[in-house]
């Protein structure tokens, strides 16, 4: 019998010591309620995130930030870094132009001219209450005169709320202030357009 409680007592001992020690490696963080506004929209912080502040400064989950800014946020854990991605407010936003699903977006462009072609790249999003989407969408480009310069084509399978990018070559030169005028082909499985 005494032999078991000096064992546990040992026991006890050294786990009690590793305990201190290891909790003289942490941090000190303080806890505290926190309201947020986005875009002067007041949002409650739900549960499952935590904000605290540490040394002056406070820390909000990024997810919660991501997702209520319509931005996309992923951790590639093969690189470990995390991913967050969204469409640039300072850049031309498009949505299709005769308001077929205003909540599909394409922006983010960037030209790129090769020789007599131009290598465009860009972001698209949508927005609405469906898990899986399949949309598919073209981008027309024109000149200063109203002539198309040509069109592109892209799209896929998408989350709501997701933001991937896409890459197309149209033939001709498209500059940064071209006129674009973006047409959404299908959304979920249904052609929109002729």
């Amino acid at each position: 019998m005494v032999k078991r409680f000096t064992v546990g007592l040992i026991c006890g001992a050294i786990f009690s010591i590793s305990t201190i020690a290891s909790a003289s490696s942490g941090i000190k963080v303080d806890l505290f309620p926190a309201k947020f506004l986005f875009n002067n929209e007041s949002k409650e912080i739900t549960s499952e995130y935590k904000v605290f502040n540490y040394q002056g400064y406070s820390y909000v989950p990024i997810r919660y930030l991501a997702e209520n800014m319509k931005s996309y946020i992923h951790y590639n854990s093969k690189d470990k870094v995390i991913e967050v991605q969204y469409l640039d407010p300072s850049k031309a936003i498009f949505s299709d132009w005769q308001g077929y699903f205003p909540n599909v977006k394409v922006g983010n462009l960037k030209y790129t001219p090769k020789g007599g072609t131009t290598e465009i790249t860009g972001s698209y999003t949508v927005f609405n209450d469906e898990s899986k989407n399949t949309i598919a969408f073209s981008l027309s480009f024109f000149d200063k005169k109203g002539k198309e310069i040509g069109r592109i084509s892209s799209g896929g399978d998408i989350s709501s709320g997701e933001v991937k990018n896409f890459s197309a070559t149209l033939t001709g030169i498209v500059e940064e202030n071209t006129e674009v005028k973006m047409e959404l082909g299908i959304f979920n499985h249904v052609i929109k357009r002729n």
